[in-house]
C-alpha cells in the first residue's frame, strides 16, 4: 500500500481540508499520516489517521492581536515573526515523512518539499487559495481595495510574497539541508526558482466556479474544487439546547469569525447582539479563538452561543452569514446558498471578502474597526432588501454541490501510486 504524509500548519480552517484530502485518499488505497501541530491530534486520531506532531503554536503567536498580516508591511512581518516558529517546528518533519512515497504539504508547512528531495519521492503542494502566480489578479494577501491592479503590479505581488517566505528563512533552511537532510545549500538567487522545480503537482483546493483559472497558470496548477470534510453528514448530531433554539423561532443569521483573534472579542459580541436586536432577527453565535466573548450570564433570549458546530450542518439553517471571510467559511456559505457580510480581520480575508463584492454576492465587506451597530444593521439590511445576491449565489451553489474537489486531487495524486512515476 502507497504511503502519504500530508504536513499542514495553521488554524482549523487548514487542518479540515487537509482532513477530507486524507479520507479521499485512504479511500482510494493510500495509508494516509498528517502531520500538524499537536493542539489537532485528537482531530486526526478521530479520523482515523497517524498522526505526526511538527510542534506547537504558542499562544503569543495565536493571540497577535492587533497585527495584520497581509500587503508588504504585514508580510514582511509575518515571515519576520514566523521564522521563529520555524526553528522549532523544522526538527520534525524529517521523521513525520520517513516511509512516505508521497508528500503533501500546505502553506506553513512548505519546507516539506525539502524533505521529498532529500528522500527521493515527489512532492505536492497544496493552497486552499489561488496563491499561484498570475497577472490576472493579486496574491490574496495582498489584496485591497481590488482584487487587480494590473498585470505587471500582480505579478509582483506574487513575485514579493514568494521572496518573502524564502529569503527571510534561508538561513534556517540551508542550516537544516546541510546538517539534517544531507543535502547541499540553495543559493539565495535560485530559491524560488528550486521551490518551483520542486513542485511536482500544484492543488489549489477552490472552484472555477469561484475563481476563473488564469490562462497563464502552468499546466502544473489545478483548480480542483474545495475540500469539504462535510463531518455532519456523517450523522451529526447538534447539541440539544442549539436544535430546541433553532426548531422554535424564526431562521437566525449565523455569526462567527472562526479562528480570528481580537482584542475587541467582548465588544464586539455586544456589538452583534445590539445590531440583531434592531433588526429583530435571532442569532448564532459562535466563539471561535476570541473573535467573539460571550459569557454565558450575557446572553440574550434572541442568540444562542457555540463553539463548534460543522457548517454543512448548521449553514443549511440559517438564512445568511456574518463571518471573517476565511476560505473554507466562505466557500461553505456560498454551498449553502447564503449571502454573506464579512468582516476581514487577517490574511486572505480581505481577498474573500472583495471577491464577494465585486461579483455582486454580498455587499461590501466592513473592516474590523468599522464594525458597529449601524453598519452591521445596514449591511444585513442590504442583503435583506437585495434578492440579487441569493440569486446570484444559487447557480454557484449548484456547481459547488455538484463538484467533488477530493475526488479530483486523489485521481491527480493516484499516478503517483506508480512506482516507475514516483521514482522520476
Amino acid at each position: 500500500m502507497s504511503r502519504v504524509t500530508i504536513l499542514t500548519i495553521g488554524s482549523r480552517g487548514d487542518i479540515e481540508p487537509c482532513l477530507a484530502l486524507g479520507k479521499g485518499l485512504r479511500d482510494a488505497g493510500w495509508r494516509v499520516s498528517i502531520a500538524t501541530l499537536t493542539a489537532f491530534q485528537a482531530d486526526v486520531l478521530e479520523h482515523g489517521f497517524a498522526f505526526a506532531s511538527l510542534g506547537d503554536l504558542p499562544d503569543r503567536f495565536r493571540n497577535h492581536r492587533g497585527a495584520t498580516f497581509y500587503g508588504v508591511v504585514g508580510r514582511t512581518l509575518f515571515w519576520a515573526v514566523y521564522q521563529r516558529l520555524l526553528a522549532s517546528y523544522l526538527p520534525s518533519f524529517l521523521a513525520a515523512c520517513e516511509g512516505a512515497d508521497l508528500v503533501i504539504y500546505s502553506g506553513l508547512a512548505f519546507p516539506a518539499y525539502h524533505v521529498a528531495e532529500a528522500l527521493g519521492i515527489p512532492c505536492a503542494s497544496l493552497a486552499f487559495v489561488p496563491n499561484a502566480a498570475t497577472g490576472a489578479f493579486m496574491n490574496p494577501l495582498y489584496a485591497d481595495r481590488r482584487l487587480s491592479r494590473g498585470r505587471i503590479t500582480n505579478q509582483a505581488t506574487f513575485y514579493i510574497e514568494q521572496n518573502l517566505m524564502v529569503q527571510s528563512t534561508a538561513h534556517l533552511i540551508n542550516r537544516w539541508r546541510q546538517r539534517v537532510l544531507r543535502l547541499p545549500a540553495v543559493p539565495r538567487r535560485r530559491l524560488v526558482a528550486h521551490r518551483w522545480e520542486r513542485s511536482t503537482v500544484v492543488l489549489l483546493g477552490v472552484s472555477e466556479a469561484v475563481v476563473a483559472r488564469p490562462a497563464d497558470w502552468d499546466p502544473r496548477v489545478h483548480l480542483t474544487g474545495y475540500f469539504f470534510l462535510d463531518d455532519a453528514r456523517a450523522g451529526y448530531e447538534p447539541d440539544p439546547a442549539l436544535a430546541a433554539f433553532l426548531a422554535n423561532g424564526p431562521v437566525p443569521i449565523y455569526v462567527g469569525f472562526g479562528s480570528m483573534t481580537s482584542e475587541q472579542g467582548s465588544p464586539l459580541a455586544v456589538t452583534v447582539i445590539e445590531a440583531l436586536r434592531q433588526l429583530g432577527m435571532r442569532g448564532v453565535l459562535a466563539r471561535g479563538w476570541g473573535g467573539l466573548e460571550v459569557g454565558r450570564g450575557d446572553v440574550p433570549p434572541h442568540i444562542h452561543v457555540v463553539d463548534a458546530v460543522p457548517h454543512d450542518w448548521l449553514f443549511a439553517r440559517v438564512k445568511l452569514a456574518v463571518h471573517h471571510g476565511g476560505a473554507g467559511t466562505t466557500a461553505a456559505a456560498l454551498r449553502a446558498g447564503l449571502p454573506s457580510v464579512v468582516v476581514p480581520f487577517n490574511y486572505d480575508q480581505r481577498y474573500w471578502g472583495r471577491l464577494l463584492a465585486e461579483r455582486g454576492l454580498g455587499p461590501e465587506p466592513i473592516a474590523p474597526v468599522d464594525l458597529q451597530v449601524e453598519p452591521l444593521v445596514r449591511a444585513v439590511r442590504e442583503i435583506e432588501d437585495t434578492p440579487a445576491y441569493a440569486l446570484r449565489i444559487r447557480p454557484i451553489a449548484a456547481a459547488l454541490s455538484a463538484e467533488n474537489g477530493v475526488k479530483a486531487a486523489v485521481a491527480l495524486l493516484d499516478r503517483f501510486k506508480d512506482p516507475l512515476v514516483a521514482s522520476t
